[in-house]
């Protein structure tokens, strides 16, 4: 069942008001009156939505993994199609056009909501998965490999958000994973 036009335009407004507060303002001193006034909503209508001023964060950032987890898994399935290079430019550039809102995100201090967690968790798993179909030569473990990739990926995006108006830039980083990826996976397999 869909959502209700009205429903979507006001979570929209609550969530753009809350990244727009955040751009200016940390997590801590931001209350859901202050999202309210600038919204220009009741505090009844936040709390028909949302629980609290991290429920808005939670929501944003389930959004955001998400996408992600769905971009992750096809530059796995990429690897078995030789295109990686195309899937993980298609990533960087998605990332590196909503650098603002992800880079704050990225930056809050509150651990529960933290997008990096998401995002390594993310990367750990897809890795693992795919390295655990893969017949491979027992000189790493899968655990291992795994966690080396998130690190490096969680790495590469986080430069990505902070450097994403320079193409050259984003270019030797984007050959840079994509060779680290082939390197990994041919020093793997039997």
């Amino acid at each position: 069942m869909s959502k209700d036009k009205r429903v979507i335009k006001t979570e929209k407004l609550i969530t753009e008001t809350m990244m727009r507060l955040l751009t200016t303002t940390s997590i801590s001193k931001i209350t859901v009156k202050k999202i309210c006034d600038q919204a220009l909503i009741s505090k009844s209508t936040f709390y028909d939505h949302y629980v609290d001023k991290f429920d808005v964060i939670e929501k944003i950032v389930d959004v955001y993994a998400m996408q992600f987890n769905c971009e992750i898994q096809q530059r796995f399935e990429a690897v078995q199609q030789k295109n990686t290079f195309e899937i993980f430019n298609k990533i960087i550039k998605d990332m590196a056009n909503q650098d603002s809102d992800l880079l704050i995100l990225m930056s809050l201090e509150q651990d529960v909501h933290r997008v990096q967690d998401r995002f390594h968790k993310i990367l750990y798993d897809n890795a693992h998965a795919f390295l655990s179909k893969q017949k491979m030569n027992n000189r790493f473990s899968v655990d291992f490999l795994s966690q080396i990739y998130a690190d490096l990926a969680l790495t590469s995006i986080s430069f990505t958000l902070k450097h994403a108006e320079n193409e050259k830039l984003l270019e030797e980083q984007t050959d840079f994973m994509n060779l680290m990826q082939e390197v990994i996976i041919s020093n793997v397999k039997q």
